[in-house]
């Protein structure tokens, strides 16, 4: 919330720069003040639509294709987090509940799990069956995350899951999360 609003105040301050007035007064600026020349009057005006973009997340592209998944400040801070130990599943499916267009890509599950085995939160681990299963590391649980023994119709799996502390990490990090998928997208399509 309060990233929000700092944005917010700057905004208001680049916006009264941006049409030649004192933005603690309100009063005009001088005709030779600096603010006043074209450039610059443009030039924060453009700053001022960035930060608005910013802070309602960014606009749609008009080419038809979904932009990859984001989260402006404001989106984050309506995630609801979980105080119980919740799967990735869980977080992701919260996370795209908050994003406010409809144009742009939902995050998964395993882009969360993917960015967390790169970054040595999670690793991958043989199973009996041979078959990888991505399991904590240290690291991993220091920050939160967790193994669970359940019982489903199939019989007994495990399930990973995150604290509320591992949830705002994955959150707070969700740019890199997408920068990572999108990185490694573009290396499977050459």
């Amino acid at each position: 919330m309060a990233d929000v609003e700092k944005l917010r105040k700057v905004k208001q301050c680049i916006d009264s720069l941006a049409e030649g007035l004192n933005p603690f007064t309100g009063q005009p600026l001088p005709a030779e003040d600096i603010v006043n020349d074209v450039r610059v009057s443009r030039s924060l005006f453009l700053a001022s639509a960035f930060l608005q973009e910013q802070m309602q997340g960014t606009p749609a592209k008009k080419n038809g294709k979904k932009q990859a998944f984001r989260l402006s400040l404001e989106e984050r801070e309506r995630v609801e987090f979980s105080t119980q130990p919740i799967p990735a599943s869980g977080l992701a499916r919260r996370m795209n509940e908050v994003v406010s267009t409809q144009d742009c890509k939902k995050i998964s599950y395993r882009q969360i799990t993917d960015w967390l085995v790169e970054v040595g939160m999670l690793k991958l681990v043989e199973n009996v069956a041979g078959r990888h299963r991505r399991r904590p590391t240290d690291s991993g649980e220091k920050l939160g995350i967790s193994v669970d023994n359940r019982v489903g119709q199939y019989g007994p799996y495990q399930v990973v899951l995150y604290s509320e502390d591992a949830q705002r990490f994955i959150v707070d990090n969700v740019d890199a999360i997408v920068a990572f998928t999108v990185s490694k997208e573009k290396g499977t399509q050459r």
